[in-house]
């Protein structure tokens, strides 16, 4: 399921517009045509055939456009998408963003004046656009409502989002403070003890806590370091003491990899606990299970619907939700209107990450833009990663400040430069130029030594015969530890990439192509295994790229391929071996191969939930508009110890300099009900 953007044309001429598309249509044809100027600027975003598609298909729904007509819907089309993907559900129709963005796909002055014409001609119902441009309550694919432009099925979702949410927003707070500063203050008495220092809450981090716990709709947001982990767990607490019972809270992420984080933090921070006993003891020997949005609102891949909704709402009294800033509109709109009234709804996130791959940047829109606290929602300010005893964990901070606040003279103070790939320590924050396929290639070539190869006994792992039990032993305790260190070392290091694609060679596909190949040829393994043969290979880190319910695997899951008996055979198989929640589990990759891809590299976007000690961040060999700070941003706070910047300096200012502007109507049709 793709959300509210999701592409669903009659589908008619498709074969006939990829023709086009590779040789561009003829002037006598009707069909509109594809300037090679948008397409050179739609590799800039990184946009598929689907969108161009898309835009192409609205465009002949208006055949007495002339060909200038044309140009200015088609063009106007693509703007409405690529601002979609990049997290706005609207598009100002003037102004300095709109004219950038248009003009970046190729619009000249004549252009901006045809659309203009256009639209205004529409928005007195006449002209050739008429059926496809209206105002709000018309069924058209766009409506202009105050100056911007919306996609009809985006501004369907707001509509709904905002009703939702103002009617809980309206609803009253809990009334008896007393009782809840007095739960919060029996959880503060009794603080977990890691590492021999006590984990205590701050100021701002129990004021989170009051504020979840009082208000019906709670949005936490806060960078990396900040404590959204302390705040979770000292909700659970809390809310026991106040008599909510275990089972009746709800815990969820977008992903299962988040899902899997939070709860694994979650228990961390109990077995911190040194005094277990009363509330504590029942949480600690079963808190609730994370779960995917998608497991928790009950979503049916073959009817494309989800089970839980107004009309059959969830039943647990709390839902805390990790990794806001990865809901799309179409998910929050079905979250908040799946939690039944009276129940209290807990979003926590950063607000300044990247949004989500589909429309809409819902938590900003629910956090003050002034950074100030509003009733429901709480900015924290001081990360614990600026701790003196932590210089890598205070250098990684303070380099995404200065990404975050658009500085690159600040982060370039803040960043160590090296003149050759031998120089590479992976503390801190570096910066690796990388002028060239070859010197890129010479980063690619270090990383794969010195961070995938690194693990003590690595080939012997790859080259073992791991024995699976399928009788609910599974792996035996030798394998389940090898298993472990192995993902470990996996999970510690990452390839994060800008692009997704082989076009560029810092693309995430491009990277993982050059992993694969040196992997099957490195001697040290001694694989024998011919690169033909085998997509993927044992060793090789590998992700999931769709949910595959029968299978309990998710978008974003990752495994490692190894190879795999069962007792009794006298061969073995290569299998995708997956953490699961009742420990590893072999799958075969015949099932999975097209649901597969390799992971020793992945796009910042698919990054997101996920930490690792050390990320290498693979900056395009030129400026692209999918280059901000907001990825940037990203890309960084995925790292606790270093990030190793790789490419040119230029890139990077550019990159630091750019802001993502987001457009939506959220925030201020909220302020005005």
């Amino acid at each position: 399921m793709s959300g509210p953007g999701r592409l669903s044309p009659l589908g008619t001429a498709r074969e006939r517009f990829l023709r086009g598309r590779e040789r561009g249509f003829e002037e006598h044809n009707p069909e509109p045509l594809l300037p090679p100027e948008l397409l050179r600027a739609a590799e800039g975003f990184e946009l598929d055939d689907a969108v161009l598609y898309q835009a192409w298909e609205l465009t002949r729904c208006a055949p007495r456009l002339d060909r200038r007509g044309q140009r200015a819907l088609l063009l106007l089309a693509v703007a409405a998408l690529v601002n979609l993907r990049r997290g706005s559900t609207r598009l100002p129709l003037s102004g300095k963003p709109y004219e950038e963005l248009l003009k970046t796909l190729g619009a000249k002055d004549t252009d901006l004046r045809a659309i203009s014409a256009l639209l205004e001609s529409a928005g007195r119902g006449e002209g050739p656009a008429a059926d496809l441009v209206g105002a709000p309550g018309d069924y058209k694919p766009f409506i202009v409502e105050a100056g911007s432009l919306y996609l009809q099925r985006m501004r369907h979702f707001e509509d709904r989002l905002v009703e939702s949410l103002g009617a809980r927003l309206a609803s009253p707070a809990e009334s008896d403070g007393a009782r809840m500063q007095a739960a919060l203050d029996e959880v503060l008495a009794h603080p977990p003890v890691m590492g021999g220092r006590r984990i205590e809450l701050s100021e701002e981090q129990q004021d989170a806590v009051l504020t979840a716990l009082r208000e019906p709709f709670a949005v936490v947001s806060g960078g990396p370091g900040t404590g959204k982990t302390s705040i979770v767990v000292s909700i659970l607490r809390a809310l026991v003491r106040l008599g909510v019972a275990v089972e009746k809270v709800a815990l969820a992420a977008p992903t299962g990899k988040a899902a899997n984080r939070m709860e694994e933090a979650i228990r961390k921070y109990l077995a911190a606990l040194p005094e277990v006993a009363g509330p504590d003891a029942a949480l600690k020997v079963a808190p609730p299970e994370a779960r995917t949005l998608h497991r928790l609102l009950g979503y049916v891949p073959s009817s494309d619907r989800f089970r839980h909704h107004a009309n059959n709402p969830l039943s647990e009294q709390v839902v805390i939700v990790d990794e806001g800033s990865m809901i799309d509109l179409f998910l929050m709109c079905q979250l908040v209107g799946a939690v039944r009234p009276g129940a209290r709804l807990i979003v926590l996130g950063d607000a300044e990450q990247l949004p989500s791959v589909d429309a809409g940047a819902v938590l900003r829109d629910l956090v003050p833009a002034d950074g100030a606290h509003g009733r429901s929602a709480v900015r924290l300010t001081h990360s614990y990663r600026m701790d003196p005893n932590d210089p890598a964990g205070r250098a990684v901070y303070s380099a995404a400040s200065a990404i975050n606040a658009g500085k690159p003279e600040a982060l370039l103070a803040q960043v160590t430069e090296r003149a050759a790939v031998a120089e590479l320590a992976y503390e801190k924050v570096e910066l690796l130029p990388a002028d060239g396929a070859a010197a890129l290639e010479a980063f690619l070539d270090d990383w794969y030594r010195r961070q995938v190869r690194a693990l003590d006994g690595f080939a012997d792992i790859v080259r073992r015969v791991h024995t699976w039990h399928g009788d609910g032993q599974g792996f035996d305790e030798a394998a389940r530890e090898t298993l472990d260190r192995l993902f470990r070392h996996y999970e510690a290091a990452r390839l994060l990439c800008v692009t997704r694609g082989e076009a560029r060679a810092s693309g995430a596909a491009a990277c993982n192509g050059w992993m694969h190949r040196t992997f099957a040829e490195d001697p040290a393994i001694g694989l024998s295994v011919p690169l033909a043969s085998a997509s993927f290979l044992p060793g090789e880190p590998v992700m999931m790229q769709r949910n595959d319910y029968g299978r309990g695997l998710f978008n974003g899951d990752q495994g490692v391929v190894l190879r795999v008996a069962e007792p009794g055979e006298s061969s073995h198989h290569f299998r995708a071996v997956f953490p699961t929640r009742e420990g590893f589990r072999p799958f075969a990759l015949e099932g999975l191969r097209a649901q597969l891809v390799h992971a020793f590299a992945m796009t910042v976007h698919k990054s997101q939930g996920s930490e690792f000690d050390r990320v290498a961040l693979l900056l395009p060999e030129e400026e692209m508009p999918l280059l901000t700070r907001e990825i940037l941003y990203t890309a960084a706070t995925r790292a606790r110890k270093s990030v190793v910047l790789v490419g040119s300096r230029p890139v990077l200012e550019i990159g630091v300099a750019r802001k993502l502007e987001r457009f939506s109507g959220i925030r201020e049709r909220l302020a005005v009900r």
